[in-house]
């Protein structure tokens, strides 16, 4: 039987920007991570947003779904609303922490398709994306 890896990451909307991490590897990106074996898609999406950026989230909708084939991860991207909490690194789960005009996304998130799951993301439109 195929073994899948899942991972979750928001799009934290707040005063028309969004809410990005510098990670080691990826550059900028959105907040997220691995769902761990029994927790639920929404927990994990919560707990790895405050581990990476300190701050507190209320997760409103799935969006965006990608399918990597070469690595067998699936990613959902969620759209979140900023609750509380000031933004702050926490190395080594991110490096950086900054709000980010929408207009900006193409400047700083570089990795992969991530910009635009990220604008797919924004449009509230459920779409699922093959890599």
């Amino acid at each position: 039987m195929a073994k899948h890896n899942i991972s979750v990451a928001a799009v934290v909307e707040h005063e028309g920007k969004i809410l990005l991490i510098r990670g080691a590897q990826r550059g900028w990106e959105m907040p997220g991570g691995g769902v761990e074996e029994n927790e639920k898609l929404y927990d994990a999406l919560v707990r790895e947003v405050a581990e990476e950026t300190g701050i507190e989230i209320l997760p409103i909708t799935p969006i965006t779904v990608s399918q990597n084939q070469a690595t067998g991860v699936i990613s959902i991207l969620w759209l979140a609303e900023f609750v509380k909490g000031e933004p702050t690194a926490n190395p080594p789960e991110s490096l950086d922490v900054a709000w980010v005009s929408t207009q900006e996304i193409e400047k700083y998130v570089q990795y992969g398709n991530f910009a635009e799951r990220i604008r797919q993301t924004l449009t509230g439109i459920p779409t699922f994306l093959y890599s």
